[in-house]
């Protein structure tokens, strides 16, 4: 009988979050946790049977992900969570701020792959909350012209040049993607 009533807890949880929040997908795991120890608490649900709820709750490919590489066998919540934050960090919106970013743009070199620099560029900057997009889009393409090998930079730089604007670079976005993967053609 205990274990109907277990059964019914946990979809009650699953329902809930997946109503609320939807399913996990890896996107900032810091505030979808605290969401789900909150149902977890509120369902009265065993530490023992957190993990197995919360994997049931991960979108397909994310589940998959969790899976191969955070679970362990006889992993206790307390080992899983620390795990699945680890995991999932670089996907974490609030964890994702000006100085992460800025940090990140510091250490990341870029030379062949310019168009997948270009990609995981954009997921970053468009990550940061609004203000912070904001503070640095007048240097964005700045930051991203720093972060290319100084003969790639030498390269894309006159493919950018607009006369119209005090840098004498383009602002358009949409105009540096151009750029980039005409570059990458070459």
């Amino acid at each position: 009988m205990a274990d109907h009533f277990e059964e019914q807890r946990i979809w009650k949880i699953i329902d809930s979050i997946k109503t609320d929040r939807g399913e996990f997908t890896g996107i900032n795991v810091t505030a979808y946790l605290k969401y789900y120890e909150q149902l977890t608490e509120q369902y009265g649900l065993p530490e023992d049977n957190k993990k197995d709820t919360f994997i049931q709750i991960a979108h397909g490919f994310t589940r998959e992900r969790i899976q191969l590489r955070v679970v362990q066998p006889n992993m206790t919540w307390a080992d899983f969570k620390t795990r699945l934050l680890t995991e999932f960090s670089h996907e974490d919106y609030s964890k994702n701020n000006r100085a992460t970013f800025m940090r990140w743009v510091g250490t990341t070199k870029l030379d062949q792959h310019i168009t997948q620099g270009l990609t995981e560029f954009d997921i970053k900057f468009n990550q940061m909350p609004q203000a912070d997009q904001t503070a640095l889009e007048p240097d964005k393409l700045r930051n991203f012209l720093n972060m290319l090998d100084p003969s790639l930079r030498r390269e894309l730089e006159p493919m950018l040049e607009d006369g119209a604007t005090v840098s004498g670079l383009t602002g358009n976005w949409d105009n540096v993607r151009a750029a980039v993967h005409r570059l990458a053609q070459r």
